[in-house]
């Protein structure tokens, strides 16, 4: 028995620009600045989404029409083909955005936190 790959075409799309700090409201971001991201990638949307136990298709060489030179899209799909929320937390696109931005965001942290202390980590006293 073969398992057919979902058709994902029509499946929602998150471009890394809706969660970028750096654009306003009005140029692409779809979140609030204080809740968005210093250069998300879509890499990073795409393990976030996964993290929440929804399928998701990574489309690398896609662009969103205001980032030419940012790579990367990621598709996902909020229902199974039943109707049932792969995930109860994120039961909109709205939602999902911010469920994101925590993940990436708590990565982050969690990554800077396993970093060494940078070298030279002794300071000069006062002799």
């Amino acid at each position: 028995m073969t398992t057919a790959e979902p058709d994902t075409s029509k499946w929602p799309v998150i471009y890394p620009i809706y969660l970028d700090k750096s654009y306003s409201l009005a140029k692409g971001r779809r979140i609030a600045k204080d809740m968005a991201l210093e250069s998300p990638t879509a890499k990073e949307i795409e393990a976030a989404i996964k993290s929440l136990n929804i399928p998701t298709q990574l489309e690398a060489t896609k662009r969103h029409p205001a980032t030419p030179r940012q790579l990367g899209r990621i598709r996902f799909q909020l229902q199974d083909d039943a109707g049932s929320l792969w995930n109860e937390d994120a039961d909109n696109k709205q939602t999902l955005l911010l469920l994101i931005a925590n993940a990436i965001s708590s990565a982050r942290k969690e990554e800077s936190a396993k970093q060494p202390a940078a070298k030279g980590g002794k300071k000069a006293g006062k002799k």
